[in-house]
């Protein structure tokens, strides 16, 4: 289960990202709207527009490479 991980990283990174969540059942039209095939989907977002994307389960190394990846390109 992710949810440990993703609090972690957001806490430790609150000074540099905002990580929030979206009950896909609650917002129906979310996943259409970004093209959601799978959870867990991670979108990462600057100014309203997607940077990245990436999806599954991985170790809290690896979710943070990847949110890094997003903002640094």
């Amino acid at each position: 289960m992710m949810e440990p991980v993703v609090s972690e990283v957001g806490l430790e990174n609150q000074d540099t990202f905002t990580i929030a969540r979206i009950d896909l059942d609650e917002n129906n039209t979310i996943p259409q709207r970004y093209q959601i095939r799978a959870t867990p989907t991670y979108i990462v977002f600057r100014d309203g527009e997607v940077i990245g994307r990436f999806t599954g389960a991985m170790p809290k190394d690896r979710f943070l490479e990847n949110i890094l990846n997003a903002i640094d390109n």
